[in-house]
């Protein structure tokens, strides 16, 4: 997959090309959490939502200050008390869950004790959300970025061979925003040397948008009927779709967002330190009915019920 940078390496070494550069980006996003679209436009810089068709990712949601003040201060406490070790591009991080090695597709409940105490809270807030309200976590990731050491991830997909359809991260200590993209155009997205031709992108319901200002104040009213007939779903090339991530926010990615959209935090998106935990699921086939739930499925389960 090629080699990973942090500012610190980038002293002695070419930095990593894996990142998507905005300036190759044509077509830009920005996903409303009340209406669940994607607008036109930079989250810096948006045109207003008139000035185009929006686009529909299914499976994103967001839920803005989900934890208190005062819970994120114990959360980042409770972790900070933890030991951090270094990962790839700038980041730190801590892993409560099983060793896992997904190019051979080999699991191992070695050395997995079981999740953090302070979980515990943090999953009944959880399972209160209609969305996860039957997620049964067993694994945490806890990452820290830091804009000092030009901590960033460059476009993924989350494993989904051991991993379930939904990912639940936690975004603390400052906003950030989350880089959807389109794996087919990963290198050019990332090739600052290579010119591509953009699209336009325009359906019968562009006219319908632009005659009805009234609606864009009141997008969490629209009914689903209504943003199917004024949004698409094919994206124009050289597309990204921008998540803002307010301080203290729970995202939940599944369906589309989760299987055919790359995601990544952009270095520029770090001003600040930002903590996210990421909790993940079983997938089907480690689950009751699965293939693998003799053999590891129901043993994960049951440490992860366990508190360390």
């Amino acid at each position: 997959k090629g080699v990973r940078t942090c500012l610190f390496c980038e002293n002695f070494r070419a930095p990593s090309k894996h990142a998507i550069s905005k300036s190759k980006v044509r077509h830009p996003f920005v996903f409303c959490p009340l209406c669940e679209l994607c607008w036109p436009g930079w989250r810096e810089n948006p045109t207003t939502r008139l000035d185009g068709v929006p686009l529909r990712v299914p499976g994103i949601a967001v839920y803005e200050d989900f934890l208190t003040p005062e819970e994120e201060k114990d959360l980042v406490e409770d972790i900070d008390r933890g030991t951090w070790v270094m990962s790839q591009s700038g980041r730190r991080k801590q892993d409560y869950g099983p060793k896992v090695n997904f190019k051979k597709k080999k699991v191992k409940a070695d050395g997995f004790k079981g999740l953090p105490r302070y979980f515990t809270h943090l999953e009944d807030k959880m399972l209160q959300t209609r969305c996860i309200s039957d997620f049964r976590a067993v694994e945490l990731c806890n990452l820290d970025y830091e804009p000092d050491r030009g901590s960033c991830i460059d476009p993924h997909y989350d494993d989904w061979w051991l991993w379930g359809s939904r990912l639940v991260t936690f975004n603390l200590l400052s906003d950030t925003v989350l880089t959807l993209s389109k794996s087919e155009e990963h290198w050019k997205l990332a090739n600052e040397n290579l010119i591509v031709e953009s699209d336009t992108i325009f359906n019968d319901a562009e006219q319908e948008v632009r005659e009805r200002t009234a609606h864009s104040a009141n997008c969490d009213q629209w009914s689903k009927e209504y943003k199917h007939r004024v949004s698409v779903t094919n994206p124009p090339r050289l597309s990204v779709v921008q998540i803002v991530l307010p301080r203290r926010s729970m995202l939940v990615l599944w369906d589309d967002a989760r299987y055919k959209w790359h995601h990544s935090i952009l270095r520029e998106d770090v001003e600040k330190r930002r903590m996210a935990l990421t909790v993940r699921e079983l997938s089907e086939e480690f689950l009751e009915d699965g293939a693998s739930y003799g053999d590891v499925g129901a043993e994960l389960l049951s440490i992860a019920k366990m508190r360390v």
